[in-house]
């Protein structure tokens, strides 16, 4: 994980304990559609965050939301 991504997942832990204290999560990273899928059945996800920017990242976002379902949200990296 680089380092701005390391700043951007205390920044969400910390908003999250302090709006959703009963609020968990986990990162996935480089899975693809399908281990992000096996990951939503293993860990009982309500939503997937998917960060990225570019054609790539929105057909990873088509390929997840086809097979998890519509609690994808597609998250625009600046």
């Amino acid at each position: 994980m680089d380092e701005l991504a390391g700043r951007q997942l205390a920044e969400a832990r910390v908003i999250l304990a302090r709006d959703e204290p009963s609020v968990s999560f986990a990162i996935v990273s480089g899975a693809g559609a399908d281990g992000v899928r096996r990951a939503v059945e293993l860990l009982g996800c309500d939503m997937v965050l998917l960060p990225g920017r570019g054609p790539l990242h929105r057909r990873l976002t088509r390929r997840v939301r086809c097979s998890v379902g519509p609690g994808v949200v597609d998250v625009r990296a600046a």
